[in-house]
Parts: structure tokens; sequence; C-alpha cells
């Protein structure tokens, strides 16, 4: 498994964002930002991918060794689109 940490541009851990390693399902960061993510033995962290409104990726670290948290660095986003997306039928 992975445990890591999601933080914003001064260091602080942000909650509730979506993160995704290697194109794997998505989990939430808890109220200080952290996360664990059950990865295969062996396995390195290829992919992350977070969601997060406002924010987008800044960069990321695979630990430096075992047991070191996974740090994932946001910064904030910039543009943010807001609207609904249809088909081509005109359907949400």
């Amino acid at each position: 498994s992975v445990t890591g940490m999601v933080l914003d541009a001064q260091s602080k851990g942000v909650a509730k964002v979506k993160v995704s390693i290697n194109g794997g399902n998505y989990i939430e960061t808890d109220a200080a930002g952290k996360f664990t993510f059950a990865l295969s033995k062996g396995k390195a962290v290829e992919n992350v991918q977070i969601v997060k409104r406002g924010f987008a990726i800044a960069s990321w670290a695979n630990p430096a060794k075992e047991g070191d948290l996974f740090k994932i660095l946001l910064k904030n986003a910039e543009y943010v689109l807001i609207g609904k997306v249809f088909d081509g039928e005109g359907e949400l």
C-alpha cells in the first residue's frame, strides 16, 4: 500500500481530494489530507490524478525510502470550468 498526503502551496494538508494512483479507483483524503491506497507489492507509482475544484497537481514524487509519506503538492488551477456535459443527442 501507499500512504501519502496531499499538500497545498503552504504545505498544509488538503481534505476531500479525490486521488487515483496508476488509474485505479479514486479514494478521498481525510481531514488532514492523508490517504492510503492499496498497491501491489513491488509495484511503483507511475501515474497520479487528483480531483479537487480549484486545484491542479504541481508535483509528486515516490518516497525516498519505504515508510516515508508519498507527497502530492497542489497548486491553484489556472482555469476552472463550470458547466454541463451533453452527449451527441443533447442529453445530460
